[in-house]
């Protein structure tokens, strides 16, 4: 059961992300001197601009106390989601600071914005999206009974999200990830997840291997090239699993993750062909 448990708990998902800070509230006009339509839809472009230069930190110092005055659901749900990216990037950069305080704060407070966004506008794409991220950290941090419990709304919210943003590679990567930790799991871990309460969601390598042909199709990075590698070797395609490892081996690395993905690539190659 123990080893059940570990392995459940890999039933999870998250982002990496590589901030960079500055100071940027020049940018921002008073949040709250006027809070028209018109001004806030101009608060959340700058917001999104904001995000390109990495100005994490200037973004949550505008838009949270614009939230008390969004005048509808839909505004709302805009300006939650935006929150819930920017705390999620201040997370990040907890974590490379091992910073515990900051991550815990980061974490809770993103957390809260990803599901007020999805309440008030629960077929919102950006939404759902965030939300299947904070789930997965929560996942993460919480082991084998935040994972059994989220997997399936991770799944419920990425599916929802890729409705509208059909081209996002990190949504097709994420969900292939699920599916890929669904797809292995045991009987015994099933069974281990339906005694704190919850249910494992069916799936297949098969769509695991869709899902991560579509991430690639969108961004040609190592990490999408790993993992379909590793999603064709549980689906008995060892040949192709090996060419996709290789060339993740080659691939020029532009962020740590896609030298953490090379390492990785290469120690498969190492273990199935030596």
């Amino acid at each position: 059961m123990n080893q059940s448990k570990r392995r459940l708990s890999r039933i999870k998902n998250h982002l990496i992300a590589h901030p960079q800070h500055g100071n940027a509230n020049r940018l921002f006009t008073n949040t709250t001197a006027n809070t028209t339509t018109t001004t806030i839809t101009t608060h959340l472009d700058q917001a999104d601009h904001l995000e390109t230069l990495s100005q994490h930190q200037a973004i949550i110092d505008a838009l949270t106390p614009l939230l008390a005055h969004s005048s509808t659901p839909t505004i709302t749900t805009d300006i939650a989601w935006r929150l819930a990216r920017a705390h999620e990037r201040m997370w990040q950069a907890s974590v490379l600071a091992h910073h515990k305080k900051n991550m815990q704060h980061h974490f809770q407070h993103g957390l809260t914005y990803s599901q007020q966004a999805v309440h008030h506008t629960p077929r919102s794409g950006p939404a759902n999206k965030w939300r299947a991220i904070y789930l997965g950290m929560e996942a993460e941090i919480g082991g084998v009974i935040a994972s059994a419990k989220n997997v399936g709304a991770i799944d419920a919210h990425l599916r929802t999200a890729l409705l509208t943003l059909t081209n996002d590679s990190t949504l097709y990567f994420m969900l292939g990830r699920v599916t890929f930790s669904c797809a292995s799991a045991t009987w015994s871990e099933r069974t281990a997840a339906k005694v704190v309460g919850y249910a494992i969601p069916q799936a297949t390598f098969a769509e695991s291997v869709r899902l991560f042909r579509q991430a690639l199709s969108l961004d040609k990075n190592v990490t999408n090239c790993l993992w379909l590698g590793k999603a064709l070797f549980q689906h008995g395609k060892r040949p192709a699993s090996r060419k996709w490892w290789t060339r993740a081996s080659k691939m020029t690395c532009k962020t740590k993750e896609d030298v953490n993905s090379q390492q990785e690539a290469k120690k498969e190659l190492a273990k199935h062909w030596k």
